[in-house]
């Protein structure tokens, strides 16, 4: 992470919940924290090994609806991938944790529900990926 950088910003206006700091990098932008972007790094290894494809991030699911159809709830997961080391190409979504939160628990057990044929995971510095 030698060419990254902690910045601050004015839209920032309140200290972050966790004690996380922004992050940019030249090459792939804003990051919310230094794990997240050294998460990207190791992803993008992994893309171009081979190991996974299509590596997009920030990208928001609707997880529940009302009766009426209308979105009641989302998500945006840090990290879309199709895993083709497994030999199966599942569709990984991929969020990095520092600190298990509510939501994060709420989105485990509506996850499978809305989607069932796509993985979500969790990486944290100290467990590594783990699967929900």
């Amino acid at each position: 992470m030698a060419n990254a950088r902690i910045i601050y910003t004015d839209w920032a206006d309140k200290k972050p919940k966790y004690g996380n700091r922004r992050v940019f990098d030249p090459r792939w932008g804003l990051f919310d924290s230094k794990l997240e972007l050294g998460r990207r790094k190791a992803l993008d290894l992994l893309e171009r090994a081979g190991e996974i494809r299509f590596l997009g991030r920030q990208v928001t699911f609707q997880l529940q609806w009302d009766m009426q159809g209308k979105c009641i709830e989302r998500y945006r997961v840090d990290f879309l991938y199709v895993d083709v080391h497994t030999g199966t190409g599942i569709v990984v979504a991929e969020d990095v944790k520092g600190a298990e939160t509510a939501k994060w628990k709420k989105v485990q057990k509506l996850w499978p529900k809305a989607y069932p044929n796509m993985e979500l995971r969790q990486w944290s510095r100290r467990r590594g990926i783990r699967r929900t």
